[in-house]
């Protein structure tokens, strides 16, 4: 299957959009990936760029878990505790 193919089945996306997309040109529009997905009969959350956009929104959304994530897995006090 071609980029011009799948952009004609997809519908709404244009070829040469999914070729900047592939090769990193231009940010992946989670909307598009999502169809793309569904369209090839994967899972909606297959590109690593949906699932990405979701745990952003759900950390924008609860700072307890903002505040899990960082201090459980990313904080200076833990990294620094690891290399002890």
């Amino acid at each position: 299957m071609t980029l011009r193919g799948l952009a004609r089945e997809v519908g709404g996306v244009d070829h040469a959009y999914l070729s900047r997309m592939l090769n990193r040109r231009t940010a992946v529009n989670v909307v598009h990936a999502e169809r793309i997905a569904r369209h090839l009969g994967l899972p909606r959350d297959y590109f690593p760029e949906v699932r990405e956009a979701r745990v952003i929104e759900a950390v924008r959304e609860s700072p307890r878990l903002r505040d899990a994530i960082y201090f459980e897995r990313l904080s200076e006090s833990r990294r620094s505790a690891r290399r002890s």
